[in-house]
Order: structure tokens, then C-alpha cells, then sequence
């Protein structure tokens, strides 16, 4: 199981290398910045006009774990709406982020925290605990704002936290 890991952790990485090394326009207009990665978590931190400021009209959002593929602000805020209402206090800490060169991709890396006073959309009855949970963002920012956003993170971490999986057992 530890070498699984380490395969698909080297392959992320290695995905990540390529993508923001791979330059699709000159290095002179910088897109994404850590500003707007800050504003655009700050969004995520219950602020929801604050979050649609930071992205185009025409958004791709994608959430890997839920399997959600958005398009639009409109859909943005709805997926959003949803989240507040299990989460009312969610709040996400940027710890690290990286800029290609051509300053229009970028991966951060954050860790969400929130209190599960609310039902998670389909899934589960409010718990009343606190999870937290590490995950990554891969962006692609168009005119200083994010044009396409894929979310990565750990739904078992975040189920196991509130009580609705047995812990892990070594």
C-alpha cells in the first residue's frame, strides 16, 4: 500500500513539474498571483462575493472528490451555497503555492477546517465535529482572475473526523 502511494504521490508531482513548467504564453503577463489566490480562499472562507470576484465569467470549477464539474459563477455559488450550509464556519489556510513560469497555471496547496453543523449535500446528518483536511488546487487564471480550478482532497479524512468511518487502524 506505502509503494501505491508513493507512485501516485510521484505522479502528481511529476503532473504538476510539467504543467506549470509548460509555458502557453509570454512570461511578461502574470495572472495568477498569490493575492488572488488568498482573495479567492478568503471566498472560500464564507464570503461568497468575494470568492465569484476571483474568477471569470466562464468558469471550469471542479471539486475530483465529489465529483462535481461546474461551469459558470452561477453554478459556483450554488455548489458554494451548499458547502456554507454543512459548514458554516469553513475556513481555508493557503500554505503553499506555485506559479508557473508563464504565470497563467498554478498549484496551491491549502488545508480546510470547518464544524459540520449542517447536512453535506447527499451525504450525511450534521455531527457537530470539526474536520480537517489538506488538499490542493490546480488553477489556470485568464486576465487575472481564475479561469479553471480542479479541487483535490480527501473525503475519508473528512468522514472518519466527523465519526462517520471507523478510524484507521495500523
Amino acid at each position: 500500500m506505502k509503494r501505491q502511494y508513493t507512485h501516485r504521490a510521484t505522479g502528481l508531482l511529476l503532473f504538476l513539474a510539467i504543467f506549470l513548467a509548460t509555458p502557453s504564453k509570454p512570461a511578461a503577463a502574470q495572472d495568477c498571483t498569490v493575492s488572488l489566490f488568498q482573495e479567492f480562499l478568503s471566498g472560500w472562507s464564507g464570503d461568497i462575493p468575494k470568492l465569484l470576484t476571483t474568477v471569470t465569467d466562464d468558469v471550469m470549477y471542479e471539486d475530483k472528490t465529489v465529483g462535481a464539474v461546474l461551469h459558470g459563477k452561477e453554478e459556483l455559488r450554488k455548489f458554494a451555497e451548499g458547502w456554507f450550509m454543512a459548514f458554516p464556519d469553513l475556513h481555508f489556510t493557503l500554505t503553499s503555492t506555485l506559479i508557473s513560469i508563464s504565470g497563467n497555471r498554478a498549484a496551491l496547496e491549502w488545508v480546510a477546517t470547518g464544524t459540520q453543523k449542517g447536512d453535506m449535500p447527499g451525504m450525511a446528518p450534521a455531527s457537530n465535529k470539526v474536520a480537517s483536511v489538506p488538499g490542493v488546487s490546480v488553477a489556470e487564471c485568464a486576465d487575472g482572475k481564475i479561469k479553471h480550478n480542479a479541487d483535490y482532497w480527501d473525503m475519508a479524512t473528512v468522514m472518519k473526523q466527523l465519526g462517520f468511518l471507523p478510524p484507521a487502524t495500523h
